[in-house]
């Protein structure tokens, strides 16, 4: 979109379009220039993803996938956004929404998985938030568990993306036992 900009051979309503990408979104991931980039201790910062473009000879729809911080709610979200889509005369519609996934810390659950992850491992982290689309989602209430494990490099979902067999093996006891002490309570 911001290559596009750079051409002048489109019409005065695409160049509205890319005019509004390139001051409103361009390469950020925060959303901060549509005015959103909320954050909170608990989850972190907002990210704004642009995954599709669709233009017709009608229309021009820019599709955002948004994973927004667990305190802040939705509608604080869609007025930011909706705000900044009216100053340009777009609209903004809401196609699918999913409320962000939290399980405090404390919570039981997330205290057994520590302490199994803890015994296995040695590492005394605090539990982190991801703003990912896991698997947690399939329960009411229920936590991506690892399997990153300490000094080992952050692959998931990389190029070559790969475990160690010993690691694999690890977590796998990690996982059975916290399946075991959880089948306890």
């Amino acid at each position: 979109m911001l290559f596009l900009k750079t051409l002048d051979v489109f019409n005065d309503e695409i160049k509205d379009i890319l005019n509004f990408y390139s001051e409103k979104i361009g390469m950020e991931t925060s959303g901060e220039r549509m005015g959103c980039n909320f954050s909170d201790p608990e989850s972190g910062n907002l990210s704004f993803n642009v995954g599709k473009i669709e233009l017709s000879l009608e229309t021009v729809r820019i599709f955002i996938d948004i994973r927004y911080p667990v305190t802040i709610d939705k509608e604080t979200v869609s007025a930011s956004i909706i705000k900044t889509c009216d100053d340009f005369n777009f609209q903004y519609n809401e196609l699918a929404h999913r409320a962000p996934l939290y399980v405090k810390k404390s919570d039981p659950l997330v205290e057994k998985l520590m302490e199994v992850y803890q015994e296995y491992t040695g590492d005394m982290r605090e539990p982190i938030t991801i703003g990912g689309g896991t698997y947690a989602r399939g329960l009411k209430k229920a936590v991506a568990f690892g399997p990153l494990l300490p000094g080992r490099p952050e692959l998931a979902h990389q190029k070559d993306e790969y475990i160690e067999i010993d690691d694999l093996l690890l977590i796998t006891r990690i996982y059975a036992s916290a399946i075991l002490e959880l089948a306890d309570n």
